[in-house]
């Protein structure tokens, strides 16, 4: 593979320009691997064109299920798809995904303006043509969250500047979920994270606990559930009804011709006749048989089996594959008379269930937050100017031609606001009216 490095016999005016806009800084700092270690086959490890794909060693069961649901599952990949959006995204299609708000949470109390504009910095900072934290980056950190129940992401600290002590985040690289394992005492304090080639590795990645935002969703105890964890018994089902289905059509468009010989033919006559239909139908469909007295072609039934009882176990196992709270009618095929829409209901549960993915992104925001604030004021600093609000987009919900802003706490003291309204003015809203 050629190397993306400048080398002989390459425009230097296009290197030069390339390493100008995008601003690429070489880290030395990350220490993790995006790519899985326990692929042992050492080709694939310089197969960097190619896309990652994550070989489970943390539970390896359930992952390959989780892993197998959320790649080959149209309804999932759909539920993870809109929560994917939903977070982050505006209703002019903005980058700008989450932001710092103007004041605290009682919404008077002005962030202090050196705090704001530190966070500010943060969110727009790259490293190449990625943003570190800001913008899409995280989009992909609610995606695994919600599939995964976990998501890792290590934070490069390194020196921006030549003066002493001027460090920043400077690079954030999401780590292989099911490679990673949280390290804690058995009174819960968090000693560390690894990451291994094997449950038992005696030689793993170990990563200081400032240097890894854990994302958990809906948490148990060290990790998080997947959203489909109960799930995965009906994606097996569900796996096994379509077989069912497939095959009973299979056989239904399948109704072959009987050939029935006549009284007295022996084995050698049956395979004679077999020889000539065949040479027949290579020449083409044939519309003439010569057949002997007694003999006999017919079609071996004449009706069609009822096929609604494996259709209606196909449906069954869709609709328990959807997370209670995300609406059924955005899939298609999915039976939803039964689902009456009352005052906007059904919107506004996935509005909340959007909202606690929210939550949980939020969490992991503010420890990469704090880190950047700490690095820049100082402890002391931090610990008196250091107080500010993460916003999200706001989420509408518009029922029958009224639109209701739903989940908003920014008129309520001392309640966080994840989905506050940003700075543009601008939200997203689900249409509930069918």
């Amino acid at each position: 593979m050629r190397s993306p490095l400048p080398t002989p016999g390459r425009n230097n005016l296009f290197d030069n320009l390339w390493n100008r806009l995008t601003g690429q800084k070489k880290t030395t700092s990350i220490q993790g691997s995006q790519r899985s270690r326990s692929n042992t086959i050492g080709l694939s490890r310089r197969n960097y064109d190619l896309e990652i794909r994550e070989i489970p060693v943390r539970d390896p069961v359930n992952a390959h299920q989780l892993i197998e649901m959320r790649t080959w599952c149209p309804e999932i990949k759909g539920v993870l798809g809109s929560l994917r959006r939903d977070v982050f995204s505006s209703s002019d299609g903005d980058d700008i995904g989450w932001t710092v708000a103007d004041t605290l949470d009682d919404n008077v109390t002005k962030v202090n303006p050196n705090t704001k504009a530190i966070i500010l910095d943060l969110i727009q900072r790259r490293n190449g043509n990625d943003r570190i934290v800001g913008g899409n980056k995280l989009k992909r950190a609610a995606k695994i969250a919600a599939s995964d129940g976990d998501c890792f992401l290590e934070l490069a600290i390194e020196r921006e500047g030549i003066s002493r002590g001027d460090y920043c985040v400077a690079k954030a690289m999401y780590l292989p979920t099911w490679e990673m394992f949280r390290c804690e005492t058995d009174q819960g304090d968090l000693l560390g994270f690894e990451q291994r080639k094997r449950v038992t590795d005696n030689d793993p990645i170990q990563l200081h606990p400032l240097k890894v935002v854990h994302f958990r969703y809906d948490q148990e105890s060290l990790y998080g559930q997947s959203i489909f964890q109960a799930s995965i018994p009906d994606w097996k089902r569900l796996k096994d009804a379509v077989f069912d289905l497939a095959s009973a059509m299979r056989s239904v468009g399948c109704n072959p011709n009987l050939h029935i010989m006549q009284e007295g033919s022996s084995e050698e006559d049956k395979e004679a006749y077999k020889e000539d239909y065949r040479q027949l139908l290579d020449d083409g469909i044939p519309t003439d048989l010569f057949l002997m007295t007694g003999a006999d072609v017919k079609k071996l039934g004449n009706l069609n089996p009822d096929l609604k009882t494996l259709i209606d176990n196909v449906q069954l196992y869709r609709t328990r594959l959807i997370p209670p709270g995300f609406p059924v009618w955005m899939f298609p095929g999915l039976d939803t008379t039964g689902a009456a829409d009352i005052a906007g209901q059904p919107a506004k549960a996935y509005a909340r269930l959007r909202n606690d993915l929210c939550g949980t992104i939020s969490e992991g925001i503010r420890q990469i937050v704090d880190i950047e604030l700490v690095l820049k004021l100082g402890w002391d600093e931090f610990q008196r100017t250091g107080q500010y609000r993460i916003v999200f987009p706001r989420f509408y919900v518009e029922y029958q031609g009224t639109t209701v802003l739903e989940g908003d706490e920014s008129n309520e003291t001392g309640i966080e606001d994840l989905n506050s309204l940003l700075s543009n003015g601008n939200g997203r809203k689900l249409n509930v009216s069918r």
